[in-house]
């Protein structure tokens, strides 16, 4: 608008004008007089109207959920849920933190720390205080460190019956570097492998778990009749999966030496009962 029109604008805004319609033969055929100021107020109107609307079916539609590039109200909502699972998942994880610890000082013989635990998690409150032991803790203590079923000091010995002669196939050859030892936290026997062999299962059985983990390498077990459990780790090569049924002597994967030809130190584990026994007693290397 030019300085001309908007001077005209202000010396005449209330001012009344002659507003009128003109067919193509130039006859009126609609007219009315109203004021600049009252046509700015009704523009002005409109337009507050419009932006009002748009607000309104934004805010309350799911207009935006269709539009790209905004976020409506679906995604916000999902954006909402998922910040209350992490926070739920985090508090989770802090009081499972805090199971595990004191389960540890408890097997360690130590009073367990109270600690408080309240949401969000930015709040957790740790009572260093020291509680006294319940009377829960010490049948939990005397069961752990005694020789009955669930203890850690537990002795087993070869099962009676039609299991005592037991034997099972040899899972692979080689010289053995380390033998069962649970004092000295060794559950199984290291068999040092310098050939390339496979692994047999030692009898029939269904595997259980068959997974890889960079300490271990590949890891498989198998549930077999009698209660007994057989652990293969660090294979270099797996061919069975969770659930196979595998027979006596069945290839379940592979062991070689290392890139540098150095002999591939493998472990075999047999658990009977829940509790790890000697291999050695049923299985010759």
């Amino acid at each position: 608008m030019g300085n001309g029109n908007l001077g005209y604008f202000l010396r005449n805004i209330r001012r009344k004008h002659r507003i009128s319609i003109h067919n193509s033969a130039d006859e009126e055929v609609w007219y009315s007089h109203t004021t600049l100021l009252k046509v700015a107020i009704k523009f002005f109107g409109v337009a507050l109207l419009i932006f009002v609307a748009g607000v309104l079916v934004s805010a309350y539609t799911s207009l935006l959920d269709i539009m790209p590039g905004y976020m409506g109200n679906k995604v916000r909502r999902e954006m909402t849920d998922n910040i209350l699972r992490i926070d739920s998942l985090a508090a989770e994880l802090e009081s499972l933190s805090a199971y595990t610890d004191n389960v540890a000082l408890i097997m360690e013989g130590r009073t367990p720390v109270d600690r408080n635990i309240s949401l969000p998690v930015d709040s957790v409150a740790t009572d260093k205080s020291l509680v006294t032991a319940s009377e829960a803790d010490s049948l939990l203590r005397a069961e752990m460190e005694g020789s009955g079923r669930y203890g850690l000091n537990r002795t087993v010995s070869r099962p009676r019956g039609e299991l005592a002669d037991m034997e099972f196939l040899s899972p692979y050859r080689g010289d053995v570097k380390s033998v069962f030892s649970p004092n000295k936290r060794q559950l199984g026997t290291e068999v040092e492998v310098s050939d390339i062999q496979q692994a047999f299962a030692i009898q029939a059985g269904t595997v259980i778990s068959a997974l890889w983990n960079p300490d271990e390498g590949y890891v498989v077990q198998i549930q077999h009749k009698g209660n007994f459990l057989s652990v293969y780790k660090n294979l270099s090569q797996v061919l069975k999966s969770v659930g196979d049924r595998v027979q006596v002597g069945e290839t379940i994967g592979a062991v070689w030496p290392d890139e540098q030809d150095n002999p591939s130190l493998t472990e075999f584990q047999l658990w009977y009962d829940g509790q790890a026994v000697d291999p050695q007693n049923y299985v010759e290397f």
